[in-house]
């Protein structure tokens, strides 16, 4: 529902300089971030890798991340942070779908981050809300049948207006928390035997 100028795509199959590589997205990232105005809603979504260094540090991995050199190939998270509190967006939703089952970047070198210790950062950004894909001692769940995350899938599903719950046509904040947190538990117990539970995190007060 995105025009595509408003759009800014990073995945490992785009074109030269729309890969995540860590100098793009440094790049691009602050740029685009200041052009919504103060009656825009932004989204972010992530998907992929984070990790601590030694000192505890949260980073998310570009592709060419190596977790034995977080601050030279790393993004702090500190980092993003900054950026979408900067951001003049009246409503941002940030989407945090990391630390899959069965991931192999880092995660024998340093420890894994899960998506609701990425999302614990922003907590306290106002006109922020979290969705993170599992909690602090979960994985994330691949659905190999949708190539695609099992949170993932569930989250488009809800956006293409599937959670639109009372018929108004819009699918509010609440509505898409209730429709992913609902499928992704379900599914994930049907499924997979295995438990993975969504995470709303929002600032309170």
């Amino acid at each position: 529902g995105f025009e595509s100028d408003q759009i800014l795509r990073f995945t490992d199959t785009e074109a030269e300089g729309q890969q995540p590589f860590k100098a793009d997205l440094m790049r691009q990232l602050p740029e685009f971030l200041g052009k919504p105005g103060p009656n825009d809603a932004l989204i972010v979504y992530f998907s992929g890798h984070g990790f601590r260094d030694d000192n505890g540090k949260l980073y998310l991995a570009p592709i060419e991340c190596d977790p034995a050199k977080p601050a030279e190939t790393g993004i702090p998270v500190s980092w993003i942070r900054d950026q979408i509190a900067g951001c003049r967006a009246k409503f941002k939703l940030l989407v945090l779908d990391a630390c899959h089952a069965g991931s192999e970047k880092g995660e024998d070198d340093l420890p894994a981050a899960t998506a609701k210790d990425l999302g614990e950062p922003f907590r306290d950004l106002e006109g922020v809300v979290t969705l993170a894909s599992s909690t602090a001692d979960q994985k994330s769940l691949i659905w190999d049948e949708k190539q695609q995350s099992l949170f993932s899938y569930w989250l488009n599903q809800a956006l293409k207006g599937h959670a639109d719950d009372d018929g108004d046509g819009i699918v509010d904040i609440d509505e898409l928390n209730e429709y992913v947190y609902d499928n992704v538990t379900r599914s994930a117990k049907s499924r997979f035997s295995r438990a993975q539970t969504p995470v709303r995190i929002v600032r309170v007060g």
